[in-house]
């Protein structure tokens, strides 16, 4: 049988593993929460993201785009 329980919220902090840019057609990156060492990523929570389309073309048509930039982008997909 179900039951509810209540679960606090959990503030971590992610980075970007890797960003890969395939000129003209999309950017792929993974993310990871980092581990109470503040160094590592915990392999648990590695998300990969496909940015391409209209995003990848508002992405980069900031020629001098950063991982800053790639955060919005992450956002949006989690959301949908």
């Amino acid at each position: 049988m179900p039951r509810e329980a209540t679960i606090p919220a959990k503030t971590v902090t992610e980075d970007f593993l890797s960003v890969e840019e395939v000129i003209g057609k999309y950017v792929r990156t993974s993310v990871g929460n980092l581990m109470p060492d503040g160094k590592s990523i915990d392999p648990n929570t590695i998300q990969v993201y496909l940015i391409d389309g209209e995003n990848y073309t508002a992405l980069t048509s900031n020629p001098n785009w950063a991982n800053a930039d790639l955060w919005h982008y992450v956002d949006l997909q989690r959301k949908t």
